[in-house]
């Protein structure tokens, strides 16, 4: 059964990933995205969904969900504005409730979601099925090879490494003990992070 509306805020790489789905599960769609020539190219293509001018037409609508695909650096006034103001609430961007701006009962009662597009990914429903259960992990190693800089305004470690992290997260199923900063190097072409169990 579908549910009544869902507004989708954010329509960039990972925010029109969604769109074309929305329909499957919502009686009714909004899309927002301040980029008004991005909105008409997506409105070109689903006619049936509704294109807010703002952010305020679509305050005070009951049993809306929400998706949140903004940058970064956005994600916190955002998810302000909407917990309490919404059924259901998904951010792409993986965080974590203490320090996202989630109460950590908002995310307890089934309303909050923190799921990137990432996680589904085949390599991780492989490393998942795989994995043995309770196995000890010493140590995990990430890269990236890119062409330039690509880590919007806020820095590498929210913008690209929390992917990191929420894949740790995923796979060791949330058993991961306090870690401290052992090394940090940041040039203009590499972050080395290290971190360690005490």
């Amino acid at each position: 059964m579908k549910r009544d509306s869902v507004a989708l805020i954010g329509c960039g790489r990972w925010g029109q990933n969604y769109i074309p789905s929305l329909g499957k599960y919502w009686n009714n769609v909004n899309i927002f995205d301040p980029d008004r020539d991005r909105i008409n190219e997506i409105k070109s293509r689903f006619e049936d969904y509704s294109y807010p001018e703002s952010l305020d037409d679509l305050s005070g609508q009951t049993g809306m969900d929400v998706i949140l695909c903004v940058p970064p650096d956005h994600t916190r006034e955002n998810l302000k504005r909407w917990v309490g103001n919404c059924e259901r609430i998904l951010v792409e961007k993986p965080c974590f409730p203490r320090f996202s701006g989630i109460p950590d009962s908002y995310s307890e009662t089934g309303a909050g979601y923190i799921g990137h597009i990432r996680l589904q990914t085949r390599l991780i429903s492989f490393l998942e099925q795989h994995c043995a259960p309770g196995v000890e992990v010493e140590k995990v190693d990430f890269s990236r090879i890119y062409p330039d800089r690509r880590f919007g305004t806020i820095g590498l470690i929210p913008d690209l490494f929390i992917h990191d992290i929420a894949v740790v997260f995923r796979l060791l199923d949330g058993n991961v003990a306090s870690l401290k900063l052992k090394e940090y190097e940041e040039t203009e072409h590499l972050l080395r992070i290290s971190l360690f169990d005490d």
